[in-house]
């Protein structure tokens, strides 16, 4: 039994298998492909923020870092 994940454990790594296709979406560049797939009819310009690109390439990264 000790072998065998736990059920956070299970929860946890079926989390970061379902954000890990989110790394390549996470750029600037697709940010308004993003909004519109999450029904923004007209999506703020912000891929030209550089807070926002800094905030979204920050959540690529962490998403990387998953590993899965």
């Amino acid at each position: 039994m000790a072998d065998q994940p736990g059920t956070l454990e299970s929860l946890a790594e079926a989390l970061g298998l379902a954000l890990s296709g989110l790394e390549g979406v996470l750029t600037p560049q697709n940010a308004a492909t993003l909004f519109a797939e999450l029904g923004l009819d007209s999506p703020p310009d912000l891929p030209g923020d550089a807070g926002f690109t800094q905030s979204l390439e920050e959540a690529a990264q962490q998403v990387a870092a998953l590993g899965l």
